[in-house]
């Protein structure tokens, strides 16, 4: 940011206001990283119990 905007920011947002806009950037990043981590976990989870369900298919029709 050059010099002029920072100038312009720092007149248009209190300096309070500036930390409060990076703590909330900061909770959003932390959040969006809890949300991938979780879809990554479930993905898993539903991959897992997809080939398990398979495989009790794959025994089911070997008993006949």
């Amino acid at each position: 940011m050059d010099t002029e905007q920072r100038e312009l920011a720092e007149t248009l947002f209190p300096s309070q206001a500036r930390e409060e806009i990076k703590d909330a950037i900061r909770l959003e990043e932390e959040r969006r990283a809890a949300l991938v981590k979780n879809l990554y976990r479930l993905r898993a989870l539903r991959l897992s119990r997809d080939r398990r369900g398979m495989q009790i298919q794959e025994g089911l029709g070997q008993g006949r």
